[in-house]
């Protein structure tokens, strides 16, 4: 039986073809892909059942650049210190959430819930060079400032 991975959640499916949609977070069959096996590696099993140990979440990372705001999706935002308090956000560089947070010296991360995986298909697939990933939004641009 062939296996279909999720390119965006990692759930796999087993059948003849994907699902036509991701019961995890509900992207189209276009995002699995096949998964081709692997010759057997005695420690990948071991490395892959610790890596299942690490917790992580699934982020909107956000940011402006005077009037314009732009998100993004991000899996990796952990606390660094607590006195003070420091946060650390992976984003790459070549992204415009990068290019806003560098020039506005400010950002906001929401935490998703299993509720919130509508907006990775928002936040997730396009860049917002090419569209406005607010448009049509309900959002609260709260108070920007900066942390002392």
């Amino acid at each position: 039986m062939a296996k279909w991975r999720c390119t965006v959640c990692d759930y796999i499916h087993e059948g003849p073809e994907p699902p036509e949609t991701c019961p995890v977070c509900g992207v189209d069959a276009s995002f699995f892909e096949k998964v081709e096996e692997a010759a057997a590696n005695p420690c990948q099993d071991e490395v892959k059942k610790a890596l299942r140990h690490i917790t992580y979440g699934l982020y909107i990372v956000a940011s402006r650049k005077g009037k314009k705001i732009n998100g993004q999706c991000a899996n990796t935002v952990f606390q660094i210190t607590s006195e003070p308090v420091k946060i650390a956000v992976g984003i790459n560089k070549n992204n415009l959430t990068h290019e806003y947070i560098q020039d506005s010296q400010v950002f906001s991360v929401s935490i998703l819930d299993t509720n919130g995986l509508g907006l990775v298909r928002n936040f997730g697939f396009r860049s917002g060079r090419d569209a406005d990933k607010f448009a049509g939004m309900e959002y609260d641009m709260g108070t920007w400032g900066y942390l002392c």
